[in-house]
């Protein structure tokens, strides 16, 4: 089966009849991902178009549901999250890091590292006696970012909306499978670079 799979252009996973909501269920249960491609089961589950997409579950059930896809493929793990041919096409994609060259939120000097290694604005002003420290985050380069922090810098902000329990985003489930597999690759991206 593994061969199959490997070789088809854009292998789509039919629902058979089943909602959005149902064919997650499904295949959450044992074996009903394996040796199939993310993408292909993140398009399989989703409502929406091309452009615009929306999963019935929220960050945590997203960061759950990518994790079981990993541990029913970690015989495959690296030649699964895309087809071949969508390697190049998402090569230059970049996780959402905070990045900035100095404090976004003014003309704050200083700049001290937290325990996970971000650098953060050091700016200090007493207020009422008190001593206040901006701590806002200016870098969050050579960090590893948690999945659920990508999942929920990438979705789309929704106010006041039906589905704001759900999440949308504003491209298609094989980009975000892009993204899931740029957050597991970032802890070896991180050593080399250091």
């Amino acid at each position: 089966m593994m061969q199959e799979i490997l070789y088809k252009e854009t292998p789509t996973l039919h629902r058979n009849g089943k909602s959005p909501k149902e064919q997650i269920t499904y295949l959450q249960k044992q074996h009903h991902m394996e040796d199939v491609y993310l993408g292909a089961c993140l398009e399989s589950c989703r409502w929406g178009g091309e452009i615009s997409i929306m999963y019935e579950m929220n960050t945590e059930e997203m960061k759950d549901f990518i994790q079981n896809w990993m541990q029913q493929n970690k015989k495959h793990l690296d030649m699964l999250w895309l087809t071949p041919r969508m390697h190049s096409f998402f090569e230059h994609l970049a996780l959402p890091y905070i990045n900035h060259d100095s404090c976004p939120l003014g003309e704050h000097e200083g700049i001290i590292k937290d325990h996970a290694g971000r650098e953060r604005c050091g700016y200090q002003s007493r207020k009422e006696g008190l001593l206040d420290v901006c701590y806002e985050v200016i870098s969050e380069k050579n960090t590893i970012l948690p999945l659920e922090m990508v999942i929920d810098r990438l979705k789309l902000k929704s106010k006041g909306s039906v589905y704001k329990d759900y999440l949308q985003f504003p491209f298609d489930g094989w980009t975000l499978a892009a993204y899931a597999k740029k957050w597991h690759e970032q802890g070896a991206l991180i050593r080399t670079s250091i």
